[in-house]
């Protein structure tokens, strides 16, 4: 959760400090700035999946395999001010749940170290957004570290 709230307050410090507006925001400020955060941190980017989501609709599931050895970060956000609430499902292929970020936030995170390496499949919602029938573009970030 710590490393949540730092991450979060980079993604901030730095929109407040480029002085973004809303036109930056719909450009990708917001993903670029948490990117540099992470590696700052000394997390790699894997990958980043897009959607466009309107309220209530996911991205299909998305299979890949999780190694040991490694920690990761996932974040999903949007790019769109608009979305007040996005999830975060990480399962087994099966499945069952594994990880999720389900509350009500702007941002999802999940962070796991898996003890064997996995096969799991994310999926990303649009929970919530002040103009529902919208697609907003929404992100989500897989990133790992050492």
């Amino acid at each position: 959760m710590k490393t949540y709230l730092k991450s979060l307050a980079i993604l901030v410090m730095t929109v407040m400090i480029s002085g973004a507006t809303n036109d930056l925001h719909a450009q990708g400020s917001y993903v670029n700035s948490l990117i540099s955060g992470m590696r700052d941190e000394g997390w790699e980017l894997s990958e980043n999946r897009t959607a466009d989501l309107r309220e209530g609709m996911s991205t299909t599931w998305y299979y890949r395999t999780f190694n040991t050895g490694l920690e990761y970060k996932v974040i999903a956000l949007s790019e769109d001010d608009d979305v007040t609430d996005i999830d975060l499902v990480i399962c087994y292929s099966d499945g069952q749940p594994y990880k999720s970020s389900v509350d009500e936030s702007e941002i999802a995170e999940v962070s796991f170290q898996p003890a064997k390496d996995r096969y799991l499949k994310i999926k990303m919602t649009n929970y919530a957004s002040d103009t529902p029938y919208y697609r907003s573009q929404c992100n989500y970030l897989i990133f790992y570290r050492y």
